[in-house]
């Protein structure tokens, strides 16, 4: 593993995730690397965009909303935030 500069190992100390990734590795596993960071975004924000706006008959820009703050990988920090938005009124046909 390559050698981390003071900074990374200071910001790795207080909490900030991902630092303990080594850059020479993810390098030579690029394309796997890519394809599982972008199918565990891309997952969850489709099944969670459609399911809100078919299923709970949301609106198109609420169910993008929760389908962006369910998919990224704070996922926790996002369930309270949506948790937290009043539920909007539903679509008018």
């Amino acid at each position: 593993m390559a050698r981390k500069s003071l900074y990374m190992e200071l910001l790795q100390d207080v909490g900030l995730p991902g630092l303990e990734v080594d850059p020479a590795y993810m390098r030579r596993r690029l394309e796997a690397s890519v394809g599982i960071g972008v199918s565990s975004f891309a997952g969850p924000f489709v099944v969670v965009s459609l399911a809100t706006y078919f299923l709970l008959d949301w609106t198109l820009k609420a169910s993008l909303i929760a389908g962006t703050a369910l998919s990224t990988t704070t996922a926790n920090a996002g369930v309270g935030v949506v948790l937290r938005i009043p539920r909007p009124n539903p679509r008018r046909h």
